[in-house]
């Protein structure tokens, strides 16, 4: 099978990395059907019409108001990271598009409020890709090491936004 294909049939492991506002405390699945947004069409929404769309997500790392996470795709809907994180109320940090890039929860500090709102891109990198290669009948995978600017904003959350006592 080519790539495309194989893509098709769910047999390349897809994971990324994302920073989400919001506390998530548990792994969890989303499954939904994702189509064209019903009134802003350059935007893909949870809606009835559309095809099914498959998300994982790990909680790795918690904070204050945010949370790192591992996630992984059964299905490679457009956007759908983007959607499903927003559709479960926790935006990507930087979401121009499906999430309010100045909404921040009030608790968030002020240095650190305007560190968030200069996030310049969503908060989402797509870490590594693993496949059985048609031809060699063996396994690739292939990892691309977190961006700079990511690496950053994970070091102001740890300096800036470490959770409560209580929740450690």
């Amino acid at each position: 099978l080519k790539l495309i294909d194989m893509l098709k049939a769910h047999r390349v492991e897809r994971t990324y990395f994302c920073v989400a506002k919001g506390c998530i405390k548990k792994p969890g699945t989303v499954e939904t059907i994702i189509g064209r947004h019903p009134s802003q069409r350059t935007k893909m929404a949870v809606t009835t019409k559309g095809k099914p769309a498959v998300t994982h997500y790990w909680p790795t790392e918690h904070f204050k108001n945010f949370t790192v996470l591992r996630v992984q795709l059964e299905t490679g809907r457009t956007h759908q990271i983007r959607v499903h994180m927003h559709h479960l109320g926790h935006a990507l940090v930087g979401d121009p598009v499906y999430g309010n890039k100045n909404r921040l929860n009030a608790s968030v500090d002020g240095e650190l409020k305007t560190i968030i709102r200069a996030f310049p891109r969503q908060a989402l990198h797509a870490h590594k890709l693993a496949f059985t290669h048609p031809l060699l009948d063996k396994q690739i995978e292939v990892t691309a090491p977190i961006p700079d600017d990511l690496c950053h904003l994970l070091d102001d959350l740890h300096d800036l936004d470490r959770p409560d006592a209580e929740n450690d």
